[in-house]
């Protein structure tokens, strides 16, 4: 039994679960030093508090409750309901940023309750959570788009190209088969799922070892640029490293499943195709 078509798949999704964790891994460090998250964050609750500059937003930050939040001149990613809600609370008990809120945004949430603040800062928590749960699906689309940008960028420049990985694989035996055992090992020794890589560039260097070690033709040589403008080869190429950027969107969970499930399913044919050759052909009966 051939099982040519399943290990192309197992050494594609390999390597797409290997360039998902380096896209993964460059995309937080671009959040954490432009600090993407904090900004999207700050940027929703600016439009409650007249503006990303205004003097309630300045406030909120400074407020002892928010801006211990973090160290530093850095924002927030994250700040729980309750502790945005008390803080917003205890703003609005100045008489000078009260006068300031109801001639804003927040006006027709913090009128009903002038006279009671406690019940203005239940009603401040609940907005919170259900303005969070949209800003996080917001961020998600946003960050899902970035992965795949930032996927195209590494197949570009490291020439990962799933067409050039799956023809290499296809036409050469040897390579596939020790592809799929790298891929067995892996998943071996992550029975949990793929570790959370660490958030650094030694981790990208190392990742980007990993790949060059599967002996796939990916990399850059001198005649690959020469010849990238003929024959169409700059068009395989794009049209290649669009699909691994693709692929790299779908992050390296989704691979990592899509990997378990595949070597799981070609090591149980493997065991049956072992036992149906250890088992003898069973001698029909004679006629009397």
């Amino acid at each position: 039994m051939s099982f040519a078509i399943l290990d192309v798949a197992i050494g594609l999704i390999f390597t797409f679960l290997t360039l998902s964790l380096m896209a993964t891994v460059c995309q937080e460090l671009l959040a954490q030093t432009f600090q993407l998250r904090g900004k999207t964050l700050w940027a929703f609750l600016a439009k409650l508090l007249g503006g990303v500059d205004s003097d309630l937003t300045k406030a909120l930050r400074d407020h002892p409750r928010i801006n211990t939040l973090t160290a530093g001149n850095r924002l927030p990613e994250a700040i729980p309901a309750t502790t945005f809600a008390k803080a917003l609370a205890e703003m609005m008990a100045d008489p000078d940023k009260q006068a300031i809120a109801l001639q804003g945004p927040l006006a027709p949430f913090l009128k009903p309750y002038l006279d009671d603040l406690s019940k203005f800062q239940e009603e401040m928590t609940q907005w919170y959570n259900q303005t969070m749960t949209s800003v996080s699906s917001w961020y998600a689309s946003k960050a899902k788009l970035f992965l795949f940008l930032i996927g195209f960028a590494l197949s570009a420049a490291l020439n990962v190209s799933a067409l050039s990985v799956g023809e290499a694989l296809w036409v050469n035996k040897d390579l596939r088969d020790i592809i799929t055992a790298q891929a067995e090992s892996y998943t071996q020794g992550h029975q949990n799922g793929p570790e959370k890589p660490l958030v650094k560039m030694e981790t990208v260097e190392e990742l980007r070892s990993s790949l060059e070690s599967l002996n796939l033709p990916i990399g850059w040589e001198n005649k690959d640029l020469d010849e990238f403008w003929e024959n169409w080869t700059w068009l395989h190429l794009t049209v290649g490293w669009l699909l691994t950027a693709l692929a790299a969107s779908l992050g390296s969970q989704f691979w990592y499943e899509s990997l378990r499930r595949l070597v799981a399913l070609r090591t149980g044919l493997g065991n049956g195709k072992s036992q149906s050759a250890q088992t003898p052909a069973s001698t029909p009966p004679t006629q009397n």
